[in-house]
């Protein structure tokens, strides 16, 4: 496993819509592959071989962020659970499938 990867293995487009109707448009996230972690904050606390997995929303930058994990597989894991930060945008948006269904059930 690299230490440096900006390589998507996973993706979802998601269609929104501004709750008053002025703005639409496609959000896709990208889960990164895992990357190991090579940081002295880590492994002078006894955590070598730290896994980080990188999550991207592309048209909402300010969403971005980066899970850490024991190991590979736990930091994709964490990083796949992308709904929290989903919901987060419900306040302001409608959000849909492509096909049109609605994202959220609720």
């Amino acid at each position: 496993m690299s230490k440096e990867s900006d390589y998507t293995i996973a993706s979802r487009s998601i269609a929104f819509s501004e709750k008053n109707g002025s703005h639409k448009g496609v959000l896709e996230v990208e889960i990164m592959q895992p990357r190991l972690l090579d940081d002295e904050r880590f492994s002078s606390n006894g955590w070598l071989g730290l896994f980080g997995c990188k999550v991207v929303f592309d048209v909402f930058p300010h969403l971005n962020y980066e899970v850490k994990g024991a190991d590979a597989l736990h930091a994709l894991q964490l990083a796949v659970s992308v709904d929290q930060v989903l919901r987060s945008l419900t306040q302001k948006y409608d959000l849909f499938f492509l096909d049109g269904d609605p994202y959220f059930e609720d």
